[in-house]
């Protein structure tokens, strides 16, 4: 037994088979393309969406917030200006209230993140305090009384710059976890 076996030559190249599916396996082969396109292409879109609209919310809140810090300054101006007249300090506290409720309602009006809803909330708390101690001073009866009130609007303020910029901070993401 000298002879070794061979394999057998080949008489031409292997052929490659084609994968044949039916209609429906065609359907279902293309569903899960579309499905995997899909899985892909949308989270990409909504994060989009979703950054241009906190990008918008941002920009609106920022130039709101200028416009009541106008106000406010406008305000201390008009109250020095005042000497001590408590119906010119009362005219000023009238106007500095509607401006500040004009800040409440654009703020009512933006759409926030639903991570940014509990510092949204501290933001209002301390308008609707502000709005609240305005009201009062432009009703004191006397300067004494004015006086008298007066520092707990200086706090409110205090705590609503904080506040706004917390508030700022977590829409720009810069928020410290």
């Amino acid at each position: 037994m000298s002879a070794e076996l061979q394999p057998p030559a080949l008489t031409s190249r292997p052929r490659t088979t084609r994968l044949v599916l039916s209609k429906g396996g065609r359907r279902v082969v293309a569903l899960f393309v579309v499905l995997g396109f899909l899985a892909y292409v949308v989270p990409f879109v909504i994060g989009v969406i979703y950054g241009l609209r906190a990008a918008d919310t941002t920009r609106k809140l920022d130039r709101y917030h200028a416009e009541v810090v106008n106000a406010f300054q406008s305000f201390s101006a008009e109250t020095e200006a005042c000497s001590g007249d408590l119906g010119c300090l009362h005219e000023a506290n009238v106007q500095l209230a509607a401006k500040v409720e004009r800040f409440q309602r654009q703020l009512g009006s933006l759409r926030f993140r639903q991570t940014a809803l509990d510092s949204v909330s501290r933001v209002r708390e301390d308008i609707a305090k502000i709005i609240a101690v305005v009201r009062v001073l432009a009703s004191s009866a006397s300067p004494a009384e004015y006086n008298r009130i007066n520092p707990q609007l200086d706090l409110l303020l205090k705590r609503f710059d904080a506040d706004y910029d917390a508030l700022v901070q977590h829409l720009l993401g810069t928020r410290p976890s």
